[in-house]
């Protein structure tokens, strides 16, 4: 999709509803340049949290951080390879001055199976039913206020970190549309997602955040997280496939 989408006429007729534009970052040729899209508007953003198995019987962050740093050998992590969710993983371990084994999963049905066994100890993903009913623990969340579902449950940017890991799910359009299409896409998704529909059938359902943003802070805000993303692959040695 986004290689049709970057080969489309950039005209701002044309729009891809997706997430994290980072996808490139992974593969030799992807098909597509970074600097071919451009996000009309952000959506939303599915955020990441700390998840932990709770067969370690811990019941905060601090708590969790004591016994990974005092069970390293213990301690694993479960990663889905090569993505933006291998990447942040990374990044929370490095600021909670961490070092887990990554353990590879395919996909999160399996990493939350196994936190559940506790087989895994701790992984990353977002407010999700096994999170939700109290399945695995969730220690800490991104965002710039609690989850409506987690309301115990600390962000990072209260705990100190300016840190808001997670996926976005954006209207993408072809770089070089019409500034002015694009503006008027960005106002009807900040009508959107006020609404109780959206967050009804999409923002409570999908753990999804409404966001709203207009075309101008849209491109900020993916552009931050590509360099991010990107400065996690250098970091740790992901070769595309």
């Amino acid at each position: 999709a986004l290689r049709a989408l970057a080969q489309s006429a950039p005209d701002g007729h044309m729009l891809m509803s997706g997430a994290s534009a980072t996808h490139g970052l992974f593969f030799k040729d992807p098909g597509y340049r970074f600097e071919d899209i451009t996000p009309a508007s952000v959506v939303g953003v599915s955020l990441y949290g700390l998840l932990v198995s709770k067969s370690l019987n811990v019941h905060n962050l601090n708590e969790f951080v004591a016994w990974a740093k005092a069970n390293p050998a213990k301690f694993n992590v479960g990663v889905i390879t090569s993505t933006s969710q291998e990447v942040e993983m990374s990044n929370i371990q490095n600021m909670l001055g961490l070092k887990g084994t990554p353990v590879p999963y395919k996909g999160m049905p399996e990493v939350y199976t196994a936190l559940i066994s506790g087989e895994l100890q701790a992984s990353i993903h977002s407010a999700s039913p096994q999170v939700k009913s109290g399945q695995v623990l969730a220690v800490v969340f991104g965002g710039q206020q609690r989850q409506p579902d987690l309301p115990n449950v600390p962000t990072f940017k209260e705990l100190g970190w300016d840190y808001h890991p997670g996926a976005n799910f954006a209207l993408y359009a072809r770089a070089g549309s019409p500034v002015a299409s694009l503006n008027v896409v960005a106002a009807e998704v900040a009508e959107m997602v006020k609404g109780s529909e959206f967050q009804e059938k999409i923002g409570r359902p999908l753990g999804i955040t409404g966001l709203g943003l207009s075309h101008e802070a849209s491109v900020k805000h993916v552009n931050e997280e590509y360099e991010r993303v990107r400065a996690g692959v250098q970091r740790l040695g992901i070769k595309p496939q």
